[in-house]
């Protein structure tokens, strides 16, 4: 069965998505907020200040676990 375009590119989308979670590259945004021990709004104002690293992948807001972690460091 062939995929059309557009699903091919959202399979693979999601294969990536997938495997970057999977690899523990990634944090949802909930996840890198408990990390930081700030709340959730917190970290999305961070990203909007373009201080915090993050991919959008349709809907959902993913932030690099190494900018996370980068941030924790004293």
């Amino acid at each position: 069965m062939k995929l059309a375009a557009t699903e091919y590119s959202l399979v693979r989308t999601k294969s990536l998505i997938d495997l970057l979670v999977s690899l523990d590259a990634v944090l949802t945004v909930t996840d890198a907020a408990r990390l930081l021990g700030i709340q959730r709004g917190s970290v999305c104002k961070m990203i909007e200040r373009g201080t915090l690293y993050s991919l959008t992948i349709g809907s959902h807001l993913y932030v690099l676990r190494s900018e996370v972690i980068q941030r924790l460091k004293p």
